[in-house]
């Protein structure tokens, strides 16, 4: 019994440790650690609970008691293992908890099951085999359920933003807690009420990831109708840059002849003002971006259609080969947003000035917009300083999320942003690596 005894003490935190591990890689992506790292935090939290087995017979605490340590133990380790995913605290606060509540969910019916099917056929003597088999059997089960978690892929990149979403997981889960009320108080509906929690959790988790891959898809269709629309514009740029130039070229003897005509009598104020005439022919049809790349000339002629009109001074610097590996869906992202949002800030100031430099060097392309605005800033609350979400005061929200959109497309290129302002020059850089 005594070897049997130090197995499960050994194994036990083995079992929670791949429990932990496989339950935070469904929230989390990517690391930001090495395994190596990930490894010794693993090994960390398994050192605890190996510590705590051995010593809670000895442990100078109540039964009442040894529960909250094994569950302040556990938090603690969970915590730690989030350290190697990049996140905000309120995430890693709601990460563990729900691994947690999981975790209880998971081993509850294996309690029962063998506290009312098995200890009633158990002697005396076999009381400390009791025990071992909890040790082992609960957090096996726990593992079993974080295996069957995985499998849905989008649970990493839910968010708040859909509400009925979440308003159909409240529903469901206040229906089952009201249903599993009003069963009777015995051995066999408690395990029935577990099991049925357990369900509960398998229905919410398919929910929320069945929600996200829908609100993917409903953003990526909303980016490839962008995408057309910035096409066609260019499109019809393009048309009406070439119908523009056939028709100067048609009509280039008649010009010519008109010009010699003012020139023969001197007629300065005549030739400047035909010449300024031609020109603002030209000039109507003009595109701001001609690299050759379809993607790029068509998002910025479209977005900046308008901004001779609104007399916003043009700086810009392109450099792009014709063809560029990155999706069409995050150059509409990124760009896009970019662009909404100086057009935005330059639409409250006299000085309308936005500078664009995009270019592509060495494998990495380097995207930066600068604009001016009115100096006021608001920081969406909660950020560590390089996780900053930065609103104008009129419309937050939208700004904030066109913010966090252009990360989570920045992230899929390992790459980085980076935001800048003085009092009134706001900067944004992309760094993407492809």
């Amino acid at each position: 019994m005594d070897n049997l005894r130090t197995v499960a003490f050994i194994v036990s935190p083995l079992i929670l440790v791949l429990y932990a591990e496989r339950m935070v890689g469904v929230f989390y992506e990517k690391r930001r650690t090495s395994f190596s790292l990930l490894f010794l935090t693993c090994l960390f939290y398994g050192i605890l609970e190996l510590i705590f087995n051995f010593l809670r017979p000895s442990l100078p605490l109540a039964d009442v008691f040894l529960p909250y340590v094994a569950m302040v133990l556990t938090f603690i380790g969970y915590f730690v293992i989030t350290l190697n995913y990049k996140s905000s605290a309120v995430k890693r606060l709601v990460v563990v908890l729900t691994m947690y509540i999981v975790y209880l969910l998971a081993h509850y019916p294996v309690f029962l099951a063998i506290n009312y099917y098995i200890t009633p056929y158990l002697t005396m003597s076999e009381i400390g085999f009791l025990y071992l088999l909890h040790l082992l059997l609960q957090p096996a089960a726990a593992y079993l359920v974080a295996i069957v978690l995985c499998r849905f892929k989008n649970i990493h990149r839910f968010t708040f933003k859909n509400v009925k979403g979440n308003i159909i997981v409240l529903v469901l889960g206040a229906f089952l807690f009201i249903v599993t009320w009003f069963l009777p108080f015995s051995g066999f509906a408690l395990t029935i009420t577990a099991i049925l929690h357990i369900g509960f959790v398998f229905l919410v988790f398919y929910l929320i990831n069945t929600l996200v891959a829908k609100y993917e898809d409903k953003l990526k269709s909303e980016l490839h109708t962008q995408e057309k629309e910035y096409y066609f514009t260019q499109c019809q740029l393009m048309q009406e840059s070439t119908e523009q130039v056939k028709a100067i070229r048609h009509d280039m003897k008649i010009h010519l002849a008109t010009l010699k005509g003012f020139a023969i009598t001197d007629n300065i104020e005549d030739i400047k003002s035909y010449l300024d005439s031609l020109v603002a022919d030209i000039e109507k049809s003009e595109t701001y971006s001609h690299t050759g790349n379809t993607a790029f000339d068509s998002i910025i002629n479209y977005k900046l259609t308008n901004a001779k009109t609104d007399d916003i001074k043009l700086t810009l610097n392109i450099a792009l080969p014709s063809e560029i590996n990155i999706a069409m869906i995050d150059i509409v992202t990124i760009l896009g947003n970019l662009l909404d949002n100086a057009l935005e800030a330059v639409a409250k100031v006299n000085e309308k000035m936005i500078k664009l430099d995009i270019e592509l060097i060495k494998g990495a392309l380097f995207v930066k917009v600068e604009n001016s605005f009115n100096g006021e800033i608001k920081y969406i609350v909660g950020k560590v300083e390089e996780e900053q979400q930065i609103a104008s005061l009129k419309d937050g929200f939208r700004h904030g999320y066109g913010l966090k959109n252009i990360k989570q497309s920045v992230e899929k290129y390992n790459g980085y942003i980076k935001i800048t302002h003085t009092e009134n020059i706001f900067s944004t850089g992309v760094f993407l690596y492809l």
